[in-house]
């Protein structure tokens, strides 16, 4: 008895890491990549950023191009893009567009404000949630969405991206 529910854990165990922290081809097949969606539907969210404080996603949303990167540092794809995005937030930031880290933790979220200045992370970081995987009706990080300057939602890009895929929707959002 105590083999098998050791069994099925452990591919619980397996699955849930597989879904959670996907790879490129966890999507329809729409768009251009696979992994890769337009979209159109703006999601408003709050989380509380590392110092404890509730923001709303519409602090930033509707009033200039936002990135969310949604994310995890037990993610071993989420690690690998962070240097991508610092170099895109040091070509885009000044150009007006904000990044926010929509940081999901399994365990204690206090590992997340340490790690990100560890990285190098310079932009807005806040709590993620189960609910805001909801809200993005996604089961994979990384997760990106692009919203241009008026709010809409113009790219989503589920698991991890380069600098080269990443580029051409901040191009697009940073016109808008």
């Amino acid at each position: 008895m105590f083999r098998k529910a050791t069994t099925f854990l452990a591919g619980l165990t397996l699955t849930v890491l597989l879904v959670s922290c996907g790879g490129n081809a966890d999507n329809s097949g729409q768009g251009d990549n696979p992994g890769t969606e337009k979209a159109t539907a703006a999601v408003s969210f709050e989380a509380y950023d590392l110092s404890g404080t509730l923001r709303g996603s519409d602090e930033w949303i509707g009033k200039q191009p936002v990135v969310v990167n949604i994310w995890g540092t037990w993610c071993p794809p989420c690690r690998r893009e962070i240097p991508d995005l610092i170099k895109l937030y040091d070509e885009f930031g000044p150009k007006g567009v904000e990044i926010i880290g929509l940081a999901v933790e399994r365990g204690s979220p206090d590992n997340v404000g340490p790690f990100a200045q560890q990285m190098g992370m310079k932009w807005v970081m806040l709590i993620g949630s189960r609910e805001h995987l909801i809200q993005y009706e996604t089961s994979s990080v990384p997760t990106t969405i692009f919203y241009d300057r008026n709010g809409n939602v113009v790219e989503r890009m589920t698991g991890m991206r380069s600098y080269e895929e990443f580029r051409p929707a901040f191009e697009l959002i940073a016109k808008s």
